[in-house]
């Protein structure tokens, strides 16, 4: 299994990691912006500083869980540019897919007059499957280029590697549900 994945383009290796950090950081940071402005479009009230904390929170979680496990792991621990950059980095594909959809659904949802469009009877009646398909696979192939950027910056190797992304990768989901939730219902945030 890890040989064909090993053979999933990797664009770690040829690219600098402060270069992979920034490239991460603004498309995170341009992913919060655009759901920003879905939810304007959509006339939901929401706080552009909530928006980016939240996306900030999901883009930090996993890489600073993954730095964690390694330093417990390893006297040397992985060079932290390289595994923050390279995880930010590998989320691209993810985000583009879920802002394009968020974006796609927020225009073809009907407006308060109910008519309805032949391009919105299209997604209803399948579109919005391969959209979701889409977006489906971009997340697999975040998750992949992510595990391909961890083991990069910690030289890991073999099963182990994959078991130790996926442990965090499930407990960085829960983490963030929880911390996310309580946010939101301590503070009374609207994001």
């Amino acid at each position: 299994m890890e040989q064909t994945i090993s053979k999933f383009p990797n664009p770690f290796g040829s690219v600098a990691p402060h270069k992979l950090f920034a490239w991460g950081l603004s498309a995170t940071v341009g992913y919060g912006f655009a759901i920003w402005g879905v939810r304007i479009y959509q006339n939901q009230t929401v706080e552009l500083g909530g928006q980016l904390l939240v996306v900030l929170m999901q883009a930090f979680v996993l890489p600073a869980l993954l730095y964690g496990a390694d330093r417990l792991r390893r006297r040397f621990p992985a060079d932290a540019t390289a595994l923050f950059g390279g995880l930010l980095f590998a989320q691209i594909p993810r985000l583009a897919a879920s802002a394009g959809s968020a974006w796609l659904y927020a225009w073809l949802l009907p407006l308060g007059n109910g008519s309805v469009s032949p391009l919105q009877e299209t997604m209803q009646a399948g579109g919005s499957a391969v959209l979701g398909s889409v977006t489906v696979l971009c997340g697999i192939w975040s998750m992949i280029w992510g595990w391909q950027a961890f083991c990069r910056a910690t030289h890991a190797k073999g099963l182990r590697s994959i078991a130790v992304y996926a442990g965090c990768y499930v407990l960085a989901a829960i983490l963030l549900a929880i911390i996310l939730q309580t946010l939101r219902h301590g503070w009374h945030l609207n994001w």
